[in-house]
């Protein structure tokens, strides 16, 4: 049984289908550390005056942290050919 995204292809090393699977998995702890860093900055913003040079540091690590997790999602979407049987990564 093969899904509808599955293509002809057959393995070369032992003539299973294959299917498209991600290359690298979804960033998730790169995720959670960014919506932690979020709300930590929302809710220490909210209880204290925070200086000019703390609010600038931590919006221009929020920006880092974004851009890194803007990377890491768009490496997620790389989909590579694998064989179902044996793992194989055909062409």
């Amino acid at each position: 049984m093969t899904s509808s995204n599955s293509s002809e292809a057959t393995c070369p090393h032992c003539g299973g289908p294959t299917t498209q699977r991600p290359k690298f998995s979804y960033p998730l702890l790169s995720q959670i550390f960014f919506g932690a860093s979020f709300l930590a900055f929302w809710i220490v913003s909210e209880k204290h005056t925070l200086s000019p040079k703390v609010l600038i540091g931590w919006s221009v690590f929020q920006a880092l942290l974004g851009a890194h997790l803007v990377r890491a999602r768009l490496r997620a979407r790389v989909l590579e050919l694998r064989c179902i049987r044996c793992g194989l990564v055909v062409g």
